[in-house]
């Protein structure tokens, strides 16, 4: 049977406990210990604080409207995070790690298996974004396509997609699961466009005669340089010899990416920060940001989505003992606005907008 809404979307409106008055917790009438009862102003704050929280946890009127709240945290730790995402793996049929190694992070065995770690992008974030800035229909360039999770979402979205993977083997794979969950939806009468990958380079972007001209969204998660080693390949990126020709390239498949973008368009990468041999971070996220705006894509917005910590409370202390390292649990979404000399006219009528307020009917 179909999932309502609010099944879908909201895991239930907290109850927020009830403002702390001024009276009780010993001290006599009037209320407190004297000198520290609680004033209006404070207890309009707390009030403001539990509405606040509510707004987190996923079970107001954002949340509904919007799928999660807009705001510059994005948290997949949440309640109502969780049923979204089991709704795409359990209903859908998403398996985005199928056709990838089960320890591409390269994790030692600490914490067991559990800790055997290959990244499998969220596809709760892939919707969120999608429907916030793609336009209804749109086309969908993701230069770094991976496992099938973004190609399978926008399909679901009715997007027409087009990923780039250098991979031959996890294009067959994203293909095989993009046909199946097709049948299914096509079992259960629900709407479906089928998702388009190509095996090739990703700095061919500027020649490939398999992919539209222009497009809609740009949408992908880059390898973090070397932090997950995905082929032996001598062409995949995280196989480069160094981070300087890594970001040599990076910056052109970016730049290659954005020339392909309709005028006045978003473009979302997903990046997170990796170390270098001696430990420092690379600072991928400002290289990312600085080759975007010299492509001509602008940081638009910039969200932290706070991650689930699986193996983490295992691997993190050992680590931190050793090299006062901390345990990351996050990832930065940049967000670029590429095209367009006055980005506040062009974005009130942003047709990307109209699609992100559509309710979730197709779910």
């Amino acid at each position: 049977s179909s999932m309502s809404q609010a099944d879908v979307w909201v895991a239930g409106p907290s109850r927020a406990a009830p403002a702390a008055t001024s009276g009780g917790g010993g001290g006599g009438a009037g209320g407190g210990v004297a000198g520290f009862a609680e004033r209006p102003r404070e207890q309009a704050r707390a009030a403001g604080d539990a509405a606040g929280a509510r707004w987190l946890e996923g079970g107001g009127a954002l949340a509904t409207q919007w799928g999660a709240p807009p705001f510059s945290v994005l948290d997949a730790r949440k309640g109502y995070w969780k049923k979204r995402r089991q709704f795409w793996e359990s209903r859908v049929g998403l398996a985005s790690e199928r056709g990838r190694g089960d320890n591409l992070l390269g994790y030692k065995g600490l914490g067991g298996g559990a800790a055997r770690g290959t990244s499998v992008f969220c596809p709760v974030l892939t919707e969120l974004m999608m429907r916030w800035f793609c336009p209804a229909g749109g086309r969908v360039l993701d230069p770094f396509a991976g496992g099938s999770v973004r190609g399978c979402v926008a399909g679901r979205l009715g997007l027409a997609y087009h990923g780039v993977d250098l991979s031959a083997a996890q294009v067959a794979e994203n293909r095989a699961q993009a046909a199946a969950i097709a049948a299914a939806a096509t079992r259960a009468g629900k709407s479906w466009r089928l998702p388009s990958w190509t095996a090739a380079d990703a700095r061919e972007l500027a020649t490939l005669d398999a992919l539209p001209p222009r497009f809609d969204f740009v949408f992908s998660c880059p390898p973090y340089y070397d932090l997950e080693q995905y082929s032996d390949d001598p062409r995949d990126l995280s196989k480069a010899p160094t981070y300087a020709a890594f970001l040599d390239a990076y910056r052109a498949i970016v730049a290659d990416a954005v020339a392909r973008l309709e005028r006045g368009r978003f473009a979302c990468f997903v990046v997170g920060e990796v170390r270098d041999a001696d430990g420092f971070m690379h600072s991928l996220v400002a290289d990312t940001i600085a080759a975007f705006a010299a492509a001509g894509g602008r940081l638009y917005n910039h969200a932290v989505m706070m991650l689930p910590l699986h193996s983490l409370p295992m691997r993190a202390p050992a680590a931190f003992k050793a090299s006062a390292k901390l345990g990351m649990c996050h990832q930065h979404v940049l967000v670029f606005y590429c095209g367009g000399k006055s980005p506040k006219a062009e974005l009130l009528h942003h047709p990307g907008l109209k699609n992100a307020m559509r309710p979730q009917a197709w779910a």
